[in-house]
C-alpha cells in the first residue's frame, strides 16, 4: 500500500486528544501535598505521565540550632488524580542530584550529597557522592549503577540527542554516562571556570554559561563567559560574550533555537542586606550569529525562580526570592514580543520549588521553601501545585494504522514508502519515516526518538505541505534492538513522551 492511502487513512482515523480540566486557564492551584517537605530534591516526568519525585532535605530549628536531613524516599505523582503515593527508597539519601530520563524509560538519578549521621547542625558534615542509580517504572524499584569519576552536588545533567547523558559540575570537569554501558567517563574538554546554566542546543551541542558575582558592580559589564560543548566532537569552543553578568542564571530553549537566560547579578538570598543596588537582567543566546543579545527586563531580579518553556512558546517565570521583599509575581516572556507581562500569583510563594511540564501542559510545581508569617523565618514545604497555561497543549502524538494510537505505527521504509510490519520489517541502519503529530509549526528543537528502547538518529523533521497539522520525522533505526515483530516506538517532545506505537524490527 502507497504511502498516500496509508496517510489518508491515517488521518481519517486519528481522533484527536481532548481533556476536561476544571482550573481556570492561567491560574495556579494547590494540588495533593507530597508526604514529605522537599527542597534540593528532584522531580521527573515518567513516560506514563507520571512524576517521579526523590529525595531532598528538610531543613528545620531544633534545640537551638540549624538541622537538616535528607531523604532516601521517593514518591509518584499522578495528574490523573492529583495525588502522590510511595514509590519506595532510592539506594542512598540524596539532596542537589540529578534525574534523567532515559531513551528506555528508566530514571538516572546521579550525584548529590547526605549527612551520615542523619541530620547536622553548624558543627556537622555531609558527604558528597559519587554514586548513581536507575529507577525502573516497569519494576518500581531502585538499583545502583556505575558511579561518576567524582563527588558532585548541585550539577547538571543533560540528555544528548544521542541517548548518553552530559554531567555538567559547579567546576571545571565534565563526564558523560553511557546507558548502553552504565558507566561514567570523564571528559577532557577542561575550562578554568565552572557552568552553572548548561541548556542543550538544537545543533546538539551544549551551550555553558559561567556567571561571575556582581556584587557592587555595574550587571551591564559583560563578564561573562561562554562556551560550547560538541559532543559529537568532544571539542568546547568559546562563544559570546554575555551582555551581562548573571550568577546562576536559568537558562530556557526557545522554540526558535534561541536561550532565554534569566537571573539577577549576584545570589539575592545571600546579598540581601549586603549588595545593593539589585540588578535585574536578562538576555538572549542566537546560535547561528555566536551572540548574546539583551532581551526585555522581567519587572523585578529574582533568585531561586524557575522557568518553562510552554508549549505555545511562552516562556513562565514562576517562584524564587525578591531583594524588594516578597515573593515577586509569575510573569510570562513572549519571544516574539520580546516582553514580559504579569500572569497572576503562585498558589504559595515559593523558592526552590521544581517545575515539570505534564502530558497534558499543565506545569507542576513541588516543594521549596517559604517564609513564615509567624517567626519569620524559612520553611520548608510539602505542597505542590499546578499552572494551567492559557493555550493548553497535549504532548506530541504517534499515530498508529488502527487510529486509537497503539498498535502498529503508521512508519513507512523511506526507500520504498511501503509501511513497516511484522511480514516488511526494518533493519538496523536503514531510515523509516515516522507520522504523528503535536511538533511546533516551524520550530527548530528535533524531537527524540526511542525505538526498542535505543535512540533513533533523527535526520528530518517538519509538517507535510499536503496534511496540514501532520507530522513527519525521518529516524535511522538504531542498532542493539531486541528483534521482534511489536517493538516499541515513542517520541519525546519539549520534554513530554508521546504514545507508544510499534515496528516490526527484522532478526
Amino acid at each position: 500500500m502507497k504511502a498516500r492511502i496509508i496517510l489518508d487513512l491515517v488521518l481519517i482515523l486519528q481522533a484527536p486528544w481532548h481533556m476536561a480540566l476544571a482550573q481556570s486557564p492561567g491560574t495556579f492551584a494547590r494540588t495533593g501535598d507530597m508526604h514529605i517537605a522537599r527542597i534540593d530534591h528532584t522531580a521527573t516526568l515518567l513516560n506514563d505521565g507520571r512524576v517521579l519525585v526523590a529525595g531532598g532535605g528538610l531543613s528545620y530549628i531544633g534545640l537551638g540550632s540549624w538541622l537538616y536531613t535528607v531523604h532516601a524516599s521517593a514518591e509518584l505523582y499522578d495528574p490523573a488524580t492529583g495525588a502522590f503515593g510511595p514509590a519506595g527508597d532510592m539506594t542512598n539519601p540524596r539532596a542537589a542530584h540529578t534525574a534523567t530520563t532515559l531513551a528506555d524509560g528508566r530514571v538516572l538519578i546521579a550525584g548529590g550529597y547526605f549527612h551520615p549521621d542523619g541530620t547536622v547542625g553548624p558543627s556537622g558534615r555531609s558527604i558528597v557522592l559519587t554514586s548513581a542509580e536507575l529507577y525502573d517504572p516497569a519494576s518500581g524499584t531502585f538499583t545502583r549503577t556505575g558511579d561518576m569519576t567524582k563527588p558532585r552536588r548541585g550539577h547538571r545533567a543533560i540528555l544528548l540527542p544521542d541517548g548518553r547523558v552530559l554531567i555538567v559540575g559547579l567546576e571545571s570537569s565534565m563526564e558523560m554516562y553511557d546507558p548502553s554501558t552504565g558507566t561514567f567517563a570523564a571528559l577532557d574538554a577542561q575550562t578554568a571556570r565552572w557552568f552553572d546554566a548548561p541548556v542543550l542546543l538544537a545543533s546538539g551541542k551544549v551551550l555553558l554559561t559561567a556567571g561571575i558575582s556582581a556584587c557592587g558592580q555595574d550587571c551591564n559589564l559583560g563578564k561573562g563567559e561562554a562556551n560550547l560543548y560538541d559532543p559529537a566532537t568532544g571539542a568546547l569552543a568559546s562563544t559570546g560574550p554575555m551582555t551581562s553578568v548573571q550568577t546562576q542564571p536559568v537558562a530556557t530553549l526557545l522554540l526558535d533555537g534561541r536561550v532565554l537566560l534569566t537571573g539577577n547579578a549576584g545570589d539575592i538570598t545571600s546579598d540581601i542586606g549586603g549588595c545593593s543596588p539589585p540588578c535585574v537582567s536578562s538576555e538572549l543566546y542566537d546560535p547561528v550569529a555566536g551572540s548574546f543579545f539583551k532581551a526585555a527586563l522581567p519587572s523585578t531580579p529574582r533568585d531561586g525562580h524557575t522557568a518553562t518553556l510552554l508549549p505555545d512558546g511562552t516562556v513562565l517565570l514562576a517562584g524564587g526570592l525578591s531583594p524588594y521583599g516578597g515573593a515577586p509575581p509569575p510573569e510570562l516572556y513572549n519571544p516574539t514580543l520580546d516582553s514580559f507581562q504579569g500572569n497572576g500569583n503562585m498558589a504559595t510563594a515559593r523558592v526552590g520549588a521544581i517545575n515539570t511540564l505534564l502530558t497534558d501542559g499543565r506545569v507542576l510545581f513541588t516543594g521549596g521553601w517559604t517564609w513564615s508569617t509567624g517567626s519569620g523565618g524559612p520553611v520548608d514545604l510539602e505542597s505542590a501545585e499546578l499552572y494551567t497555561p492559557e493555550h493548553l497543549v497535549p504532548a506530541a502524538k504517534l499515530y498508529s494504522l488502527t487510529g486509537d494510537g497503539k498498535g502498529a505505527g503508521a512508519i513507512l521504509h523511506a526507500d520504498t514508502h511501503l509501511v513497516v510490519s511484522p511480514d516488511n520489517p526494518a533493519v538496523a541502519g536503514e531510515v523509516v519515516e515516522i507520522y504523528g503529530s503535536g511538533l511546533s509549526e516551524g520550530g527548530a528543537i528535533p524531537p527524540r526518538v526511542a525505538i526498542g528502547g535505543r535512540t533513533g538518529e533523527v535526520l528530518w523533521f517538519g509538517g507535510s505541505p499536503v496534511y496540514p497539522g501532520l507530522n513527519q520525522i525521518n529516524v535511522r533505526v538504531p542498532n542493539g534492538i531486541v528483534p521482534g515483530p511489536a517493538v516499541p516506538v515513542r517520541l519525546t517532545y519539549l520534554g513530554r513522551t508521546s504514545n507508544a506505537v510499534t515496528i516490526g524490527v527484522q532478526r
